[in-house]
C-alpha cells in the first residue's frame, strides 16, 4: 500500500585506502559478488543497488552510505540537503511512495546539490 514517507539522516562519506578508486572501495564492499569486469562501474553500481538498496550514493566522485532514520508518515515532498562541517550530508526528505522512492529523492536532489 502506498503512503506518504518522511526519512532524516546522514549521508556519511565512506572512508577509502590512500590511492583508493569507488570502483576499489565498491567492489570491497560487495566482497563475494559475481562482478563483471567488462563494464565495472555499471557492474558495481547495479550489484550494489540490488544489495544495498537506499543505502549508498555517489556524490562528486565520492560514495556515501546513508544513515536513515525509520520512515514516518507525512505530507508534501521534498528534499533538502545540508553540507556538514565533517564532509557528511544531513538530508530530510518527505515523498508519496506511490510515485517516487527514497533513492531518487536524494539522487535527484544530489544532482542539484551545491554545498
Amino acid at each position: 500500500m502506498s503512503d506518504n514517507e518522511l526519512h532524516i539522516g546522514i549521508l556519511k562519506k565512506v572512508e577509502k585506502l590512500d590511492d583508493d578508486t569507488i570502483e576499489m572501495v565498491i567492489i570491497r564492499i560487495l566482497n563475494n559478488e559475481k562482478i563483471d569486469y567488462h563494464d565495472l562501474e555499471e557492474s558495481l553500481f547495479d550489484i550494489l543497488k540490488d544489495n544495498f538498496y537506499d543505502k549508498y550514493f555517489v556524490f562528486k566522485g565520492e560514495l556515501y552510505y546513508a544513515e536513515d532514520t525509520e520512515p514516518h508518515d507525512s505530507g508534501d515532498a521534498f528534499c533538502e540537503l545540508n553540507k556538514n562541517e565533517d564532509g557528511s550530508i544531513s538530508y530530510v526528505t518527505s515523498f508519496y511512495n506511490g510515485g517516487t522512492c527514497f533513492s531518487e529523492m536524494i539522487e535527484e536532489t544530489l544532482e542539484t546539490f551545491n554545498p
